[in-house]
């Protein structure tokens, strides 16, 4: 699952309020603006390589760092 994807199940299965809740979160928990959480789920902008692997945990493995980053974690 990507994480675009992800978010939107997170968020309907009222895991958070809303999208702007999760991305504040996990830019929390990461030490990211929100906003660069944003334009991660709307693949405006590739996750860096440093916070790969703290999105992977955060979403408990769905997102895995394949989805995230092929090209540093091939399959």
């Amino acid at each position: 699952m990507n994480f675009r994807d992800w978010s939107l199940v997170a968020v309907d299965r009222l895991e958070y309020p809303s999208l702007e809740s999760l991305y504040r979160t996990l830019g929390s928990n990461l030490g990211v603006q929100s906003g660069s959480v944003k334009q991660w789920a709307l693949g405006q902008r590739r996750v860096s390589a440093e916070h790969v692997l703290g999105l992977e945990r955060f979403t408990d493995g769905v997102v895995t760092r394949h989805i995230l980053r092929r090209d540093l974690y091939p399959d």
